[in-house]
């Protein structure tokens, strides 16, 4: 749930930094700091401690996830491009580079392979 908020605060509100303050309460003491956040000062005499934490250090910065993204949308296959390898000889390449023909293979349904090289 917190790297949820954080990542709320950083791509949503666009804010880099997580301001926070908690009481003397013994899980929150463990919980925040394990999770990178610091104290802005001392404790108050009540118990009380403001906290930080820079999101910039922990997640992807602005441009990189606008690039990301602009990365998802031209990997994306379109419809024509689908139906053009359907249509196409199932050729492939092995490792070594030889290509090679996929051919109905026997009863059973398994596929043999040939050279096409060799043929």
């Amino acid at each position: 749930m917190l790297r949820l908020a954080e990542q709320i605060v950083y791509r949503i509100w666009a804010e880099h930094v997580v301001y926070l303050h908690i009481d003397d309460y013994v899980p929150s003491k463990r919980l925040y700091p394990s999770e990178g956040y610091v104290n802005v000062a001392e404790p108050f005499e009540d118990g009380v401690t403001h906290m930080i934490k820079n999101l910039a250090e922990y997640f992807p910065s602005r441009k990189e996830l606008e690039a990301m993204s602009q990365v998802s949308k031209d990997v994306g296959v379109e419809e024509d491009d689908v139906a053009e390898v359907e249509d196409e000889d199932k050729e492939f390449s092995d490792t070594s580079g030889v290509e090679v023909e996929l051919e109905d293979g026997d009863e059973n349904g398994e596929e043999a392979f040939s050279d096409v090289a060799a043929a």
